[in-house]
């Protein structure tokens, strides 16, 4: 259905019903997309391969058997160890919900066919503008409630096409948002807790609603102090954290990180895709900024321009010889035949395209 039809129908449906023209394009619209998410990928099956099963068995989180570890929280860098064979996808920055949709759908076509055990987002998973420290055009709506549940909307989304058996939500620079905002304005009720799950209220993870069975950590600063400080280790050797650090070239950011711990690190917040390795008496140190997953064009994110060096992409890894070996997937832009822009990206022999419409 075209956008014609679209408005023509949507016309006929108000003028018979008396609800506005506006209520019944959306619905329309989330009664197609909704269709095409059916169509397109089509939910996976709960059944785990055996073999799939195994791995997971072998899987450590903080030391302890992942049947087991039911923090929903952790404050600090968590060690997790993962055996050979085991499948991780790591997407940076979404900044939902001005993620770019139309590329989502090229990433969620990916996940569907890579089939990740393990699924991290390495921090500003959400922008949570509606609590931006930052001057806000008053032409620019903000709605927090909007943002919260668009993220939680698509987070599950991304964890059921997946199929992963665990995700981690390493907090970012946005999501801090919230605890500064509390810091700065929300001081007699940042300590209200929900008597059921005893967590703060007013915390990124309790507003998105998951519980200690669901299966997701979200990874806070040691200090509690929110966003940036926390992160993971893998394998003991490879570092994942949102980051602190910004330099002007791509790769010099994480490379600064790695110089400062002496180990191999992943790094998002800086929207750049890079990388770079050192040879030192430890061995080779590698050091990787993975891009960004945000549309650019989107009004929460007008800082984001040519100049500022941004790139699309994520990256796709496996552990084999106790090592995550990651690969970037750097996302390009083609002109079609028809001359239209359009996202791709190209892995394992597919070419991925992002949907001509969001």
């Amino acid at each position: 259905m075209n956008r014609n039809s679209i408005r023509a129908a949507a016309s006929k449906v108000a003028n018979q019903s008396g609800v506005s023209t506006k209520d019944v394009r959306t619905a329309i619209k989330s009664s197609i997309i909704t269709r095409q998410t059916k169509l397109i990928l089509p939910e996976r099956s709960v059944f785990i391969a055996p073999e799939r099963a195994e791995l997971y068995s072998q899987m450590r989180i903080g030391g302890t058997d992942p049947t087991m570890f039911f923090s929903l929280t952790f404050n600090g860098i968590l060690p997790v160890e993962l055996p050979n064979g085991m499948k991780v996808a790591i997407l940076p920055d979404i900044h939902s919900p001005a993620h770019d949709v139309r590329l989502m759908w090229a990433v969620k076509a990916w996940l569907f066919d890579y089939k990740p055990d393990i699924l991290i987002f390495i921090g500003d998973l959400a922008d949570v503008f509606a609590l931006s420290a930052w001057p806000i055009s008053p032409r620019i709506p903000t709605d927090l409630n909007m943002e919260i549940s668009v993220t939680r909307e698509l987070l599950d989304e991304l964890i059921r096409i997946s199929g992963c058996r665990h995700t981690f939500v390493i907090m970012g620079n946005h999501e801090d948002r919230t605890r500064r905002w509390l810091q700065n304005f929300g001081g007699k009720v940042a300590n209200l807790s929900n008597p059921q799950s005893l967590e703060p209220v007013l915390s990124f993870h309790e507003m998105l609603g998951y519980g200690p069975a669901d299966h997701i950590t979200f990874i806070y600063d040691r200090k509690q102090a929110g966003g940036m400080g926390g992160g993971m280790t893998i394998n003991r050797v490879l570092k994942l954290i949102h980051g602190t650090k910004v330099r002007p070239k791509p790769g010099a950011s994480p490379r600064a990180v790695t110089d400062d711990f002496m180990s191999s690190t992943l790094h998002g917040h800086t929207h750049r895709l890079a990388e770079n390795f050192r040879q030192t008496l430890r061995g080779v140190l590698t050091s990787r900024e993975i891009g960004v997953l945000a549309n650019p064009n989107h009004p929460y994110l007008s800082y984001m321009d040519l100049l500022s060096n941004f790139h699309h992409g994520f990256l796709a890894a496996e552990v084999v010889n106790g090592q995550l070996m990651g690969n970037i997937v750097p996302i390009v832009q083609i002109t079609t035949g028809d001359n239209r822009r359009k996202s791709v990206f190209y892995f394992d022999g597919k070419l991925y395209k992002a949907a001509d419409r969001g």
